[in-house]
């Protein structure tokens, strides 16, 4: 017998902060690891794989997010954060 929906969100929301923190240790961004932890669960409740328990939805749920968080990674990879040339120069 495998876990119905309402069990698999039960699951991961009391487990939300470990997931989102195993999401963070790889992508270093709070905002980031929130969205990972939402795909998780979503891939959760519409994949058709079926979780015979609470340890087995865990697990999977720790390595997706992980592989998430390394496709997240790969996309923003040459993304750079900077100021604009006209704030600078206010400061100045």
């Amino acid at each position: 017998m495998s876990l119905q929906e309402q069990d698999i969100l039960q699951t991961l929301m009391a487990w939300r902060t470990r997931v989102s923190a195993a999401a963070w240790v790889i992508v270093r961004d709070a905002h980031a690891a929130e969205d990972i932890f939402q795909n998780v669960a979503i891939k959760a409740m519409t994949s058709e794989v079926s979780f015979a328990t609470a340890s087995a939805l865990l697990s999977w749920a720790f390595i997706t997010a992980r592989r998430e968080g390394i496709d997240w990674l790969r996309r923003h990879k040459r993304e750079t954060l900077c100021l604009d040339t006209s704030t600078v120069t206010d400061f100045l």
